[in-house]
């Protein structure tokens, strides 16, 4: 059995070579090699910091550059990203049953997209390669997150300002297309082995797919929906400290 770090070091190096672009049986056969040579180490007293040499980051360098590039791998991930940020900026729309494209946004969104896909990819290896932990993890996905929503609010607003709606989403529609990017967002989950690409759609859009359906007012779904996602994020990056507490009291 390994130590909770070696655990997070091997989850870690895991989607650092897969967001850097490694092929998934090299990962996994050099991640399940390593995890066995870290049982054994530290079975004679040694440490994760001892066996890489003190330094993680650089000790992930050195691996990655030992693996080759799958480029042809990458260039089949490409859609997965795509459709998985693009969910993300169409599903608050579709949950709120507004959704609309006129020509200025169809055009905007692969740009958006690309820039998603960029800041998905550095986040990742940045995450992977600098030992995040869980909260700080979920606190960066948050600022990408927001970034890319601001990116993303200002081709709506320019869209609306700039050209009349191509396509307006009817109710059955709109609820399609939100069990479509849910979807993405498992898919996604499941393809890059992380859990935040469901965990904050839930949070984000969640509160207001629930209220929608309990016929209360706009406002009350704006402000109601916008005080749990805060409550739950609050709650998510407060409770790993809170256990870790109690871990150390009873120790």
């Amino acid at each position: 059995m390994l130590s909770e770090k070696s655990e997070q070091f091997i989850h870690n190096l895991r989607l650092y070579l897969i967001t850097s672009g490694k092929k998934d049986k090299e990962v996994e056969d050099i991640t399940a090699e390593l995890s066995d040579h870290l049982a054994e180490a530290e079975k004679r007293g040694k440490d994760i910091h001892e066996i890489t040499g003190g330094s993680p980051e650089a000790y992930m360098e050195s691996i990655k550059d030992e693996l080759e590039t799958d480029y042809k791998g990458l260039l089949k991930s490409l859609p997965v990203f795509f459709i998985g940020v693009l969910a993300y900026f169409i599903m608050g729309p579709a949950v709120r049953g507004g959704f609309s494209v006129n020509i200025v946004q169809l055009t905007g969104f692969p740009v958006v997209v690309l820039v998603g896909l960029a800041i998905y990819i550095v986040f990742l290896q940045n995450a992977g390669k600098k030992q995040y932990s869980d909260q700080k993890m979920f606190v960066y996905a948050m600022i990408s997150y927001f970034v890319l929503t601001a990116l993303f609010v200002a081709i709506m607003l320019g869209g609306n300002v700039l050209a009349p709606p191509i396509y307006t989403a009817g109710p059955l529609a709109n609820n399609i297309i939100a069990a479509l990017c849910a979807i993405a967002f498992i898919g996604l989950a499941v393809w890059s082995k992380t859990w935040f690409t469901i965990v904050i759609p839930l949070i984000l859009f969640g509160p207001s797919l629930v209220m929608a359906r309990m016929e209360l007012t706009e406002e009350t779904i704006l402000y109601g929906s916008a005080a749990v996602t805060i409550i739950a994020c609050l709650a998510i990056m407060i409770w790993p400290l809170l256990m870790k507490a109690k871990k150390q009291s009873e120790n």
